[in-house]
Order: C-alpha cells, then structure tokens, then sequence
C-alpha cells in the first residue's frame, strides 16, 4: 500500500474542516432567514392606522333656512359660530337688486334661523337681515350681549353679566348653570328656558 506524504494529509484535512464549515452554514442559513422573514411579516401583517381615523373631521351643526335676493335660496348646513356672510354665500351669494344695507354679514346665525336678503325698496323700515329675531334661540355659549337682550326679563345690564360670567369661567355646561350669574334665580330661567340652546 503506498505511503501518503504528510503534507497531502496536511492539505486534506484543512479541505475536510473548510467543506464541515461550509455545511454547517448552510444548515444555519435557513432557519435565520426564516426567523427575519418572520419579522418582516410581522412588520407588514400591521399597517399604520389610514390618515383619516387619525384626523378629526368637523361636522355641521346649524341648519339655516336662506331666502329673499340671493341666487340659489335653500336649507344649509353651516358650522357652528357661522356668521350671515357665510349663510349667504351657501347660497351662492346676493342675488342683482339686493339690498346690500340691510344685511348685517357680521351678525352670527342661531339654528333653524331664516336669513331673508331684501332687494332693494322692499325692506320694512329698521329691518336687518341677520338681526336677532325675537322667538330665535339663542345660545349661552356664543350669543353677543345683543342676542341675549331679546330674551324676555334680560335688559343690557344682565346681558354683560352673562357674556361676562362666559369669559370668566368658560362655556355653559349646562343651561340650569345660567342660575350661577348673579341677578338670575329659578324663576327667570324657567321664563327663558325654552329660549335657550348651549
């Protein structure tokens, strides 16, 4: 039997520890990439929340009945605060021939109010659109002073103290709190009650 020189069995059995760590690689391979497949899918089994369940979309909340000298009279819906200039440009805004001086723009609109635009020599003397109406709801949150002098027993003086007590405490929680302002018992509320929205 012929003899094998060391260095051949020096070369073989670095060949032999080279091919063992190459299997053992490969046997490991596998198993990590499924574990970071893994996670991958994990990753992509959870996508972000959609934009809009994140970002809070404004509703409507007045419903305003616009007529008269405007070009597309109808009911809209405006959001809360909204003023006659917005009510009437709803509508399409004012009409040829209306009275643009008996339209108060800035004065704000209650819910279920009428906004009526005139047109020009029709309109009854003193009469503004968007003024207080004297039956309109008013809101003890964000009537003027004006506004809340249209309800039965509220003279200028007790309009100050409500709008007054608003800027000191904040909102109305509720209607029964107007008892806080001074000068306002249980009897006055129960005559403007039904009067009242927050």
């Amino acid at each position: 039997m012929p003899s094998i020189a060391p260095r051949t069995i020096v070369i073989l059995a670095v060949l032999a520890f080279v091919v063992a760590m190459v299997v053992g690689r490969l046997n490991a391979t596998p198993g990590s990439g499924s574990s970071s497949g893994g996670d991958r899918s994990a990753g992509a089994s959870s996508p972000a929340a959609p934009l809009s369940a994140l970002t809070p979309v404004a509703t409507a909340s007045l419903v305003v009945d616009v007529v008269g000298a405007v070009r597309h009279a109808g009911v809209y819906r405006l959001a809360d605060g909204a003023r006659v200039r917005e009510a009437i440009a709803a509508a399409g805004g004012l009409a040829p021939g209306a009275d643009r001086l008996a339209v108060n723009l800035a004065a704000r609109v209650a819910d279920g109010e009428q906004v009526l635009v005139p047109t020009r020599g029709t309109r009854p003397a003193g009469a503004v659109a968007g003024a207080p109406r004297p039956d309109a709801p008013v809101s003890l949150n964000a009537a003027a002073a004006v506004a809340l002098e249209t309800l039965p027993g509220i003279g200028p003086a007790m309009a100050r103290r409500i709008v007054a007590w608003r800027l000191a405490h904040g909102p109305f929680p509720a209607i029964d709190r107007l008892v806080d302002v001074p000068g306002i018992g249980p009897r006055l509320l129960a005559r403007i009650r039904g009067r009242l929205t927050l």
